[in-house]
């Protein structure tokens, strides 16, 4: 888990829903991207970024449904924070549509306001690939986790290692030998190349065997 993470991880309500990503190595004023935003659906239905801007750290929380993303984000300074325009954005053939989540708030920013956050988004889709590295969360084993189990609540209690996201392995000859179903865990929206030379885009999932444990992730993006 980065510093950057263990610190955000504490401002949402319910952080084991979310998949946790570190940006804070994208480089500065990034160019808006409004276009990769459009065509590249989240790797996951639920993701928290956190990321760092000069002397404040920024953290924007993601929700998709299907085509449809709400975001929802802040800036935190040293001794006050801003909130960031909360819209919902839907992916469509002619374009990224955005809409307000409160009218209300729609009169406090501007569209400028929306393209310069989405710019984040974009630079955050486009930095994530097979050489990021990638955080894994798993619940640890304490008596505060235990009653809230026993309660129905999600784990506040997390052990951490960082695994690398590499490039997909040619595939080897069957030797023999059997593997055994690992724990449940979430499989990332990824692009797909198939023989035919075709790419297509494969959904984010649930795999594994939950009689074994539960895995959760959390990502460092490089650049």
């Amino acid at each position: 888990m980065t510093p950057l993470i263990s610190e955000m991880v504490k401002l949402a309500s319910e952080p084991e829903l979310m998949q946790w990503f570190d940006a804070s190595g994208l480089p500065p004023n990034q160019t808006v991207d409004l276009d990769v935003v459009n065509i590249t659906p989240l790797p996951f239905d639920k993701c928290a970024v956190a990321g760092v801007q000069g002397d404040a750290k920024w953290l924007i929380l993601l929700t998709q449904v299907d085509d449809v993303v709400s975001y929802v984000g802040w800036t935190l300074h040293q001794n006050y924070y801003t909130k960031h325009p909360a819209f919902t954005y839907i992916r469509t053939a002619e374009g990224i549509k955005l809409y307000p989540i409160d009218e209300d708030e729609r009169k406090k920013w501007s569209t400028d306001d929306v393209r310069g956050v989405l710019a984040g988004v974009g630079a955050w889709l486009k930095a994530l690939s097979p050489d990021s590295l990638a955080y894994k969360p798993t619940a640890r084993k304490s008596l505060i986790n235990s009653k809230r189990a026993a309660k129905g609540k999600g784990p506040i209690l997390f052990d951490w290692h960082t695994v690398h996201i590499e490039p997909a392995k040619p595939k080897c000859d069957y030797r023999g030998g059997t593997h055994a179903s690992p724990r449940l865990h979430d499989r990332r929206g990824h692009w797909r190349k198939y023989p035919s030379g075709k790419v297509g885009r494969v959904k984010n999932c649930k795999v594994g065997d939950a009689s074994r444990g539960v895995v959760f992730k959390d990502y460092k993006v490089k650049t």
